[in-house]
């Protein structure tokens, strides 16, 4: 699902749980980066390698840049066994927009009172390459949803 708030998102994670007494919750962003990267470090989730035709992003084919359900290409897969982590929609993570990157101690997890930004990761299927790295991440307003970017849900094991 794409075009949805970071503040839906998290409405829609609290409001899942309540349903079935699960904890679920948006991923941090160190979380999508490592389910991307792996233990080796690489920078797409296949390997260092990029090729167009390997995720939903520009130049992925002769057609105009759409969005396609994500079993659509294959070889964007992790080694978690996630699917479309380079190309298709970006993801929202949980903790807040920082310029020098995430902190592993969840120090920067939570919205300020001022409304901060919302860290977002991966590549969307109008991404050239050097925006679908692992690595990259982009900032978004909380209550700001944009055709590109989506969100996903992971567990907390209590």
């Amino acid at each position: 699902m794409v075009m949805v708030s970071w503040d839906s998102a998290t409405a829609f994670a609290d409001w899942q749980s309540a349903r079935d007494g699960l904890a679920w919750r948006l991923p941090r962003s160190l979380e999508i980066e490592k389910a991307t990267r792996g233990v080796d470090g690489r920078r797409f989730p296949w390997g260092d390698h990029f090729d167009p035709t390997w995720a939903r992003v520009m130049n992925h084919d002769a057609h105009p840049p759409a969005m396609v359900d994500v079993a659509a290409t294959p070889t964007d897969v992790s080694v978690y066994g996630i699917e479309g982590l380079a190309g298709n929609a970006r993801t929202l993570c949980s903790d807040a927009y920082v310029r020098d990157g995430a902190t592993a101690d969840g120090e920067r997890l939570t919205r300020d009172a001022d409304g901060d930004f919302r860290m977002v990761k991966g590549g969307s299927f109008n991404s050239e390459a050097n925006y679908c790295r692992a690595a990259t991440r982009f900032a978004l307003r909380p209550d700001f949803g944009v055709i590109g970017v989506g969100f996903r849900l992971c567990r907390t094991l209590v």
